[in-house]
């Protein structure tokens, strides 16, 4: 996991929100560390005007 950025997995997925709803995502997601994604739980790279700065540990 890349410091200041997304969660991204790669493949296949079904997704189920907390509405209960499944997406389908192919190929590349990006999932929001942050807390400030406009459409959470996915990545809209919100994160790079809010400044989010987190360090990983290795």
């Amino acid at each position: 996991m890349a410091n200041n950025r997304p969660l991204k997995i790669k493949g296949n997925l079904q997704i189920q929100l907390a509405s209960g709803e499944t997406v389908t995502k192919e190929g590349t997601t990006g999932f929001c560390r942050c807390g400030v994604s406009e459409n959470k739980s996915f990545c809209d790279i919100s994160h790079r005007k809010n400044r989010f700065y987190r360090i990983t540990k290795q």
